[in-house]
């Protein structure tokens, strides 16, 4: 009996062994960049979500039939609207500090960065405005309850058109930085290939 147990580990351990490998090399680890990706796509799922969410809210506030149904319906439209800035607002900040690393490691290989990062700085600019009127907004709707419709909208189109600029500059920064290495590159040889590789992710 023992001499057959000592047969069958001889036999079965190397074969558990490559099965253990074969397994961990066919589930590889998830990478950084797929990481970031799985946050960002959970961040656009619950995005989707609050927007379908809004909508109902509006449907229901045309069809409501009082004036105590109109406001809580206004309550709730306001405070999605908020957790949907705060959802866009991670994934710009997540992309934004992407771009940066980017920077970082094209400036670490010799190459000039300096627009990317005006630009960069520029879209961080105009999110911290976007940011501090919705502290503002939230501020007055917690303590103001007569809080005039025409202000509220301002506060709303400030708040959108500041988050649309953040993007906006964030996108030129990656522009400029993708062609400023392509050109270096063109001009240089593929000294750098790497920056490029890393800047394509």
């Amino acid at each position: 009996m023992k001499k057959i147990i000592i047969i069958l580990a001889v036999v079965l351990i190397p074969n558990l062994a490559v099965y253990a490998e074969t397994a961990t090399q066919t589930q590889p680890l998830p990478t950084r960049q797929n990481i970031l990706r799985e946050r960002i796509e959970k961040q656009r799922t619950s995005y989707m979500q609050n927007l379908q969410e809004a909508r109902d809210v509006a449907e229901q506030y045309r069809t409501a039939k009082t004036p105590e149904e109109r406001d809580e319906l206004r309550k709730k439209a306001r405070e999605g609207f908020v957790i949907r800035l705060t959802n866009a607002v991670e994934r710009l900040t997540l992309m934004q500090d992407q771009t940066e690393e980017r920077i970082d490691l094209a400036e670490s290989k010799g190459f000039d960065v300096t627009l990317a990062r005006t630009k960069l700085t520029e879209s961080r600019n105009y999110l911290a405005i976007a940011l501090q009127k919705k502290d503002e907004l939230k501020t007055k709707l917690e303590n103001d309850e007569t809080v005039e419709k025409e202000e509220v909208k301002e506060i709303f189109e400030t708040i959108k058109e500041n988050f649309h600029l953040s993007r906006r500059s964030l996108i030129e920064s990656i522009k400029i930085l993708k062609t400023t290495v392509i050109e270096s590159i063109k001009e240089n040889g593929d000294e750098e290939q790497e920056i490029t590789e890393e800047n394509n992710q």
